[in-house]
């Protein structure tokens, strides 16, 4: 379904594309690609995989439900030559529950949302060279895009990876997820969320009986209104326990935390000083993992910028970096000397 801007240098399209989920069943997942109108160059055009931040876990939550409101800098992404790939994620506009921070499912709706560009434009228009770039859990999606990209993918290059204030070191994001209203808000989304990739899991050993009655409406409201909905709660009274208490629990963090020696290729990760939602230190984290792990890492700090503005105040550098790998050159590796 092509979606009418006349003011975009290209087209926009709503596509319904076929992933799997992290159970093994096949599933649908709906998203949004744009072509430029430039035509492309030998090869195809390469491909800029965008993986959003967190919007909820229900049906109206997908992004792609915005139309073009759901692309941010697309304009921009169109006129540097870029076909863009934004998947909703698997769950979010189409049937079943988000699998919200599985960074296996992520992964998939990333890598499958850059197939089904290939597929219905074809490879002469979208190449096979694509980058990724996603903001808050869209950076965990980022980061889990290259830890699977060369199994899921091998027939797409995978040429560099940045997350933008990423939710990414879950062994501690998750535990504070418990510990303030938005908090908690996305602490539901991991319990409505997580058992469905993995079935072990029981969202009552982390919720109260009046916590698990949130469920309900965690699988329909989206994240401001579930942040409402929690507003002037007694949140002792919702939760049980920190998940990383749980043993079955503990294991499915560590899982879905991203493992910087899988992670292909280099990476920018760009942060906020003024962010108060993903707070630098949990950052430092990941980028020092990365570091120990020999992966090459551009690491971007905008004292000024929060959660949100990263986005806008990090892309014009995240450009130059994306065509400066495109075109085969060397770029800054922020690690110390190792």
């Amino acid at each position: 379904e092509e979606i009418d801007d006349a003011d975009l240098p290209g087209t926009v399209h709503r596509v319904t594309y076929r992933s799997q989920s992290p159970t093994g069943g096949d599933v649908a997942v709906s998203g949004l690609v744009a072509v430029p109108d430039a035509p492309p160059p030998p090869g195809g055009h390469p491909v800029l995989a965008w993986a959003h931040g967190t919007t909820g876990v229900g049906d109206d939550c997908a992004p792609s439900r915005l139309g073009v409101r759901a692309l941010p800098l697309l304009e921009q992404h169109l006129e540097a030559g870029y076909v863009v790939a934004a998947t909703d994620y698997e769950g979010l506009g189409t049937p079943g529950i988000h699998p919200y921070l599985v960074a296996e499912s992520e992964g998939r709706s990333v890598l499958d949302a850059v197939r089904a560009a290939r597929e219905l434009f074809g490879s002469d228009v979208a190449g096979s060279r694509f980058v990724v770039v996603g903001h808050s859990q869209g950076g965990h999606a980022a980061l889990a895009t290259a830890q699977h990209a060369s199994g899921w993918a091998p027939e797409l290059e995978l040429v560099g990876t940045a997350a933008l204030a990423p939710v990414t070191d879950l062994e501690n994001i998750i535990p504070a997820m418990f510990e303030s209203t938005l908090g908690l808000a996305l602490g539901i989304y991991v319990a409505a969320g997580w058992p469905a990739a993995h079935p072990e899991l029981d969202p009552s050993d982390l919720l109260t009986p009046a916590g698990m009655e949130l469920l309900d409406d965690a699988r329909e409201a989206c994240v401001f209104e579930m942040e409402s909905l929690l507003a002037g709660e007694d949140l002792d009274s919702l939760r049980v326990r920190p998940p990383a208490e749980l043993p079955a629990w503990a294991a499915r963090i560590d899982h879905n935390t991203i493992k910087a020696a899988r992670v292909e290729g280099p990476v920018l990760i760009a942060q906020g000083g003024q962010d108060a939602i993903v707070p630098r230190p949990f950052v430092d984290v990941t980028v020092g993992q990365l570091c120990v792990a020999g992966r090459s890492v551009r690491y971007l700090s905008h004292a000024v910028a929060d959660h949100s503005t990263i986005v806008g105040a990090s892309m014009p550098a995240v450009h130059r970096w994306f065509e400066r790998l495109l075109a085969g050159d060397g770029t800054r590796d922020d690690c110390p000397q190792r």
